[in-house]
């Protein structure tokens, strides 16, 4: 008969991620059936070894000044060591080693601890757990084990992690939807923006929202701004007010790493930081070159491909995944939708530099629609029972942007700040109202576009 710890372990093991790490932080649980985290370390692509084996053969060695054995998942025996302050993995067959010195978070040194943590806490980005508890606590007296599992778990599944994941999946052509769009609500909360829950769409968006995009640029200006460009999907989340306190220069660095005109989303929020620095010649320069681009009725990639086009297809598709997640059909709609938006313009920053094949993406697209996932966007419409806000097409992103564009300029000019190009921005918007026999909302309204 099979022991009542290796039922619940195995039972434990196989529920989705959510209510797994939720039942492992459970004490009383824990305790009751001897269960413990297995995540597992990978050393060399070639060996792996369970934290639980990992951590206190590390600590073991760190606190002896010496050696330690540890065995891997497959039961062989490995060793590591501290020598000359770093901490060396050497294989059974010596054949294969490594320098471990990310688990010197361990070491019973206070300054060495807390300084690697701080590093490793730092090369997670803005859009990660706060770790601050963490940092205390090793500048008390040494992490616990149950700490350091959770910085491991970010390390591996974190923002920082699933965005690297997907841009290699490119850089080496082996682009799934797995590594394009994380089956992970947690991912979405800290990349688009925190669970509105039951939140009204105008105090998400009016307070919520914002503050949480200001502390990311608090937290990192470059990576911050990045994210902050990439959600401009309303007009009082455009970040030129949140940067004020930066120097034009250091401003000026941030913007040409985070490259706006990818997408026109992007090059909306870099347009509003720049009409808000236009007396420096750079900045006054750069808005003139943002409307001419924004006005046009196409944005188009090296590859020829009007990002119109591509940005609503992907985002279709993300929406349709999001749906599936478990939980993603339960999240307010205009929380989704953002979130669609925000990823495929991620998406398309990653292979701004890579030739697509539009029909054979459109196919792609086409076969990974899960239709549980449209099935849900149905049901939204029982909470936002308008069509108009669940419209993701090429005409309706294009007479997004135009309407937005529109807002911000009337904003800037009743301020007293020169807009470049302003005619321009009218023309285009008479012209697509005379192309399209539509008028342009431009008194957008949240609950029917978010």
């Amino acid at each position: 008969m099979m022991k009542t710890e290796l039922m619940a372990e195995y039972l434990c093991n196989h529920q989705p991620h959510q209510i797994r790490s939720r039942l492992l932080k459970d004490s009383g649980f824990i305790s009751s059936y001897n269960l413990r985290s297995n995540a597992v370390v990978t050393i060399g692509g070639k060996i792996h070894v369970n934290q639980n084996e990992m951590l206190p053969a590390v600590r073991h060695a760190l606190e002896h000044k010496g050696s330690a054995p540890l065995s891997d998942v497959d039961g062989k025996k490995h060793f590591v060591r501290l020598d000359q302050g770093h901490i060396h993995f050497e294989s059974s067959s010596k054949e294969l080693e490594a320098r471990l010195d990310d688990f010197l978070i361990l070491s019973p040194n206070r300054e060495v601890r807390t300084k690697k943590l701080k590093q490793l806490i730092d090369t997670l980005g803005p859009m990660a757990p706060d770790f601050s508890d963490h940092i205390s606590e090793a500048e008390k007296g040494g992490l616990s084990y149950d700490q350091v599992y959770e910085l491991l778990y970010e390390f591996s599944c974190g923002v920082a992690a699933l965005q690297s994941h997907a841009k290699s999946a490119f850089n080496s052509q082996q682009a799934t939807l797995e590594n394009l769009v994380p089956s992970s609500l947690a991912y979405y909360d800290y990349f688009c923006g925190p669970n509105p829950g039951n939140l009204d769409p105008e105090e998400y968006f009016g307070s919520v929202l914002p503050s949480y995009r200001k502390a990311l640029i608090q937290r990192s200006i470059e990576d911050g701004l990045d994210v902050c460009l990439q959600g401009v999907l309303r007009d009082d989340l455009m970040p030129g007010v949140w940067t004020r306190g930066y120097s034009d220069d250091e401003l000026w660095d941030s913007l040409e790493v985070c490259d706006p005109f990818r997408d026109p989303f992007a090059l909306l929020g870099a347009l509003d930081i720049a009409l808000w620095r236009q007396k420096d010649e750079r900045y006054g320069s750069f808005a003139e070159k943002a409307v001419i681009m924004l006005v046009k009725d196409e944005f188009p990639r090296p590859d020829g491909i009007d990002v119109y086009e591509l940005l609503p297809m992907l985002a279709g598709l993300i929406l349709n995944r999001i749906n599936v997640i478990e939980g993603g059909a339960l999240r307010p709609p205009y929380w989704k939708r953002m979130c669609a938006w925000m990823q495929s313009g991620f998406l398309i920053r990653q292979t701004q530099n890579l030739s697509l094949d539009l029909e054979s993406l459109k196919n792609w697209v086409s076969t990974n629609m899960a239709q549980a996932g449209s099935f849900a966007c149905l049901l939204d419409l029982q909470h936002e029972p308008m069509f108009q806000a669940t419209e993701m097409s090429q005409s309706s992103f294009r007479k997004e942007i135009l309407g937005r564009l529109y807002i911000a300029r009337n904003r800037h000019k009743e301020d007293g700040r020169d807009i470049p190009k302003s005619d321009d921005i009218d023309d285009a918007i008479s012209k697509n109202l005379t192309v399209t026999g539509e008028l342009i909302n431009v008194n957008i309204s949240l609950n029917e576009w978010l």
